[in-house]
């Protein structure tokens, strides 16, 4: 959000002296591997690619949504899938 838009919401303006970080709205924010694999094992019970490797096509698939949902990068996915 950058600085016009807040002042916009907020309807008032900032002083010059108040800093705001701008970050784009595309932007995605990305997970560590730690985080993806705890997800994996308390959601799914997944502890490694072969499990994966082994689910029925539709389950396979929405998982992979799920992850990609909640920011994992693709050779994260492909790490954690066997999948490439």
């Amino acid at each position: 959000m950058t600085r016009a838009t807040v002042c916009r919401l907020s309807e008032v303006p900032l002083d010059d002296d108040v800093q705001c970080l701008d970050l784009d709205e595309g932007v995605r924010i990305s997970v560590g591997d730690r985080e993806i694999r705890q997800y994996l094992l308390d959601s799914y019970g997944i502890t490694d690619s072969v499990k994966v490797q082994e689910m029925d096509k539709e389950k396979r698939n929405e998982i992979i949504v799920r992850c990609l949902e909640r920011g994992t990068g693709m050779r994260q996915l492909s790490s954690f899938t066997g999948y490439q």
